[in-house]
């Protein structure tokens, strides 16, 4: 039986990979954002706080929501959003706080969280995160449709050349929370459709190009023949507010699993519609 009861978990760290989806499909570009900010900025993450701040599409203040500790649950799991981390409840906080920001009270019926309106991709919902812009003073835009370069080549060159920080000449952490999204996808080949995806960075081995990303279920990667199938990434990491490193470099080994996948950069512009991130 399925009902919102206490919650005692304590977060202890904020990682990329804690986000992970509940039974609410719409909810996966706030997840993927979710990760992505943490992915980039964890300061910027309220965790082990019932009171989490939003913003407007124009960058100013929405104001506060403050929760209750309580969340649907069957026996230990949860119904909706949750960390892969037992016990960290961040990720159904910020959840639980924003329908409660758009329905006007705190919910917990499956059926009136999945008609909350969420955000339509993952960059409208790191505007809503972080208040910060998804384009420059002169209205130049940082999302991007996959469909106006010609080859992965160019998307590669693009995010290197705007949105990365620390890394190689082969391998770039993404220095501004970023997302990518499919609308039909190629679900025969593992991508989802209408599916919102966290970007971690870039890399090129073997003459490959590839882009990091993560898949907010925590689970289901593409096909392998569409991957780097290495057990994992490594890239020289910080994080960064606004683009400006806020922490020294440490060598970051990325796990190839559990939802975080190398993507042939090929594969991407052809499954993937669009992609951006926020400054």
């Amino acid at each position: 039986m399925a009902s919102c009861t206490p919650n005692t978990g304590t977060d202890v760290s904020v990682d990329y990979d804690d986000p992970v989806m509940g039974a609410v499909a719409k909810t996966c570009a706030l997840i993927a954002a979710l990760a992505s900010l943490a992915w980039v900025y964890p300061q910027g993450i309220m965790k082990n706080n019932l009171t989490i701040p939003f913003w407007k599409d124009d960058h100013t203040s929405a104001g506060n929501q403050t929760i209750t500790k309580s969340f649907w649950k069957e026996g230990s799991t949860f119904i909706h959003a949750h960390s892969s981390d037992p016990g960290e409840i961040w990720p159904a906080v910020y959840e639980k706080a924003y329908a409660k920001w758009q329905n006007g009270s705190e919910i917990c019926d499956m059926s009136l969280l999945a008609s909350i309106k969420w955000p339509g991709n993952g960059v409208t919902a790191l505007m809503r995160l972080t208040g910060w812009k998804d384009s420059d003073t002169t209205g130049v835009s940082y999302t991007h449709a996959t469909a106006s370069y010609a080859n992965g080549s160019a998307i590669y060159n693009d995010i290197v050349s705007k949105y990365v920080g620390a890394g190689t000449n082969s391998s770039y952490q993404v220095k501004y929370p970023g997302t990518a999204w499919t609308t039909a996808g190629n679900p025969g080949l593992g991508i989802t459709a209408n599916h919102e995806y966290s970007i971690l960075g870039v890399y090129t081995k073997s003459n490959v190009q590839y882009i990091v990303l993560r898949n907010p279920k925590g689970a289901s990667p593409p096909s392998s023949g569409l991957l780097d199938n290495s057990a994992s990434w490594q890239v020289s990491y910080k994080n960064y507010q606004h683009g400006n490193a806020v922490t020294g470099a440490t060598t970051k080994t990325v796990p190839l699993s559990n939802g975080t996948f190398a993507l042939k950069l090929d594969a991407f512009k052809s499954y993937f519609n669009a992609f951006g991130f926020v400054k």
